[in-house]
């Protein structure tokens, strides 16, 4: 395999991710931009300089419909911080949004309804989880809903809550 090209000619999915995770973090002019490189997201030199490190680092992918994650959002494109991972996997794995009001994912204090509300995104759709009186019954709310939905990992459910009466 030379430069991400299969037996056939064709690009291969991990050259294209390979590639598309260098735009992303040095490109100015890609939408993308914003989110990685713009906040300070790097690619290391030793996958910078070379897609053969990248491919020798990270493996062909498990599961052609799996994507590259960086298991810490905040932290660059590294060996130690990276994995293959599901759509699932990838929704789940979000940083908070920059106008959130709790210090959680997926938990905002609405002030029009003067509650916290819950939701969560799963497949590129918000769900809507309620609106409680209590920041405890909102976090009880999503981590109810991650472990019904099989969804339980360290990216994606908060810490545990008494729950308290609404």
């Amino acid at each position: 395999m030379k430069h991400g090209k299969s037996k056939r000619g064709s690009t291969t999915s991990e050259y294209k991710t390979w590639l598309s995770m260098i735009q992303r973090c040095t490109n100015p002019k890609r939408d993308s931009y914003k989110h990685y490189g713009g906040r300070g997201i790097q690619v290391c030199q030793r996958w910078k300089n070379s897609y053969t490190n990248f491919l020798v680092d990270m493996g062909k992918k498990p599961d052609k419909s799996m994507t590259l994650e960086r298991v810490n959002n905040d932290l660059g494109y590294t060996p130690d911080n990276c994995i293959w991972a599901n759509r699932s996997r990838q929704v789940a794995n979000t940083r908070k949004k920059t106008n959130n009001t709790s210090g959680f994912v997926g938990v905002s204090f609405n002030k029009q309804k003067q509650k916290w509300v819950s939701y969560i995104s799963v497949d590129k759709k918000t769900v809507y989880l309620g609106a409680y009186l209590k920041l405890s019954n909102a976090l009880f709310a999503r981590n109810n809903y991650v472990i019904a939905n099989g969804l339980d990992f360290k990216g994606y459910r908060v810490q545990s809550y008494e729950v308290e009466n609404q």
